[in-house]
């Protein structure tokens, strides 16, 4: 068995120590002039960059998952991470889903720490900052990733080649060009000094190992020579499209007028938290049946609700089991869509993915509590109007002027009832329907 390279131990340590903190911030790894940018929230991995070819590597993630997507970037600086903008505008227009821009996100951070592990003599440093990501990735498990594909490389004897590195064609022999005839036929149109190994890689839709190893192999023989290109421009001040599926690896940029898009700030949800639509059979059958009599509760004040054609979306985040079920019962026999977040670190993905017309968000919370939650909730475009009711157990006037400062539209006081829920409901849901109250029973939990 070969020995784990030190360079490679010291980063899993340094990422280990960071997780088990759940830091916030930016860790900063430099070997000579090279240096790689790496993006934590709360101990996970939100993005990375670093190395060579940082906008290459952006146009390679873009063209497998979204080719035809353009951004306006007419609004950006350079000294930030003008990726995680461009992403969370196309976000916001509904350009791109939630799962694309992770998987985008996962394929450049894949390429960044191939090459962070490569080096050694690595020297580190932390700087503590305030991150909003829209994406959340194990650290662990995207530095094995990284670092097995680093052990193939080198079991392959490609030790000394870069996948940044350019090939081209020398002038070979007659006797040359019969003997790599085929393989030169196949690969004409990309050594042309504009294509990396990575991107021969991208277009032969072969690993970068396999590639790499034909290249290498032609260089050997003769047949190819490497060289070093520079990046891409960083995308300012441009409309951008990502590279079509033809030979084309620059992007095409059109200025554009004064209109920008601000992006803001967002996440990205974890697969592992439990989030659940609900739709009542009652509901589907009150479909079908118009003339079906309506009913209010026992109460003559309040009017129990649900909205018509059940189209209304109503999220709960809250790490207590008992008091999702009790709301979770509670909406879905008044015939809401439910959407049940226990994790509050994930919350705004999970928002972005289902846009809920209601939200109620529990106050206390491990790692974040209900106002730092609402902050970021507001700070997206999409869920400026969108109801968010403040559930908790302390009620008084310093909760509530707290509340409308980070800007909730309400409180619910626990316990939760079928009561003060629906009321809320009808308060803030529009296009009422009474609903039967016998399905409407408080769960005791």
């Amino acid at each position: 068995m070969q020995p784990v390279p030190t360079s490679f131990t010291n980063i899993a340590q340094r990422l280990a120590a960071l997780s088990q903190a759940r830091a916030s911030g930016e860790l900063i790894f430099s070997s000579g002039a090279k240096a790689w940018h790496l993006y934590f929230f709360l101990g996970r991995l939100l993005y990375a960059t670093g190395g060579v070819h940082r906008v290459r590597r952006w146009h390679r993630a873009l063209k497998q998952d979204c080719p035809n997507l353009k951004f306006d970037a007419h609004d950006l600086k350079e000294n930030e991470l003008w990726e995680y903008h461009l992403l969370n505008q196309s976000i916001n227009k509904n350009q791109i889903s939630l799962t694309s821009a992770k998987s985008i996100i996962e394929k450049i951070v894949e390429e960044v720490l191939f090459s962070l592990v490569s080096h050694s003599d690595l020297k580190s440093l932390w700087l503590p900052k305030k991150l909003y990501p829209i994406a959340l990735i194990e650290v662990n498990q995207s530095l094995c990733t990284a670092f097995d594909l680093y052990k193939q490389w080198r079991n392959m004897g490609l030790g000394t080649l870069c996948p940044d590195m350019t090939p081209i064609l020398k002038q070979p022999t007659s006797e040359q060009n019969l003997k790599f005839s085929k393989i030169l036929f196949s690969l004409r149109q990309l050594i042309d000094g504009e294509n990396t190994i990575w991107d021969i890689a991208l277009h032969t839709r072969q690993s970068v190992i396999t590639a790499a190893s034909l290249v290498q192999n032609l260089v050997y023989e003769g047949v190819l020579e490497l060289l070093t290109i520079p990046d891409l421009p960083i995308p300012v001040g441009a409309t951008i499209s990502a590279p079509s599926s033809e030979k084309q690896t620059q992007p095409t940029y059109d200025i554009v007028g004064n209109t920008t898009q601000t992006p803001s700030s967002q996440s990205l949800p974890n697969p592992l938290t439990k989030t659940d639509f609900h739709q009542t059979p009652e509901l589907m059958e009150a479909s079908k049946d118009n003339t079906r009599p309506q009913s209010t509760f026992d109460s003559a004040k309040i009017k129990l609700i649900q909205p018509k054609e059940t189209t209304s979306i109503v999220a709960y985040i809250d790490d207590s089991q008992s008091d999702n079920l009790i709301m979770s019962e509670i909406l879905k026999l008044a015939g809401y869509k439910y959407v049940n977040i226990q994790d509050p670190v994930t919350a705004l993905p999970i928002l972005l993915e289902c846009k809920p017309n209601l939200i109620f968000l529990d106050l206390v919370m491990p790692i974040a509590n209900g106002y730092e939650i609402c902050t970021q909730i507001r700070r997206v475009s999409a869920f400026k109007e969108t109801p968010v009711i403040i559930v908790t157990s302390s009620d008084g006037i310093i909760d509530r002027v707290r509340s409308k400062i980070v800007g909730s539209s309400g409180f619910l006081a626990k316990p939760i009832t079928k009561e003060k829920v629906l009321k809320v409901l009808q308060k803030y849901l529009l296009t009422p329907v009474p609903v039967q109250s016998t399905h409407l029973q408080t769960l005791q939990v």
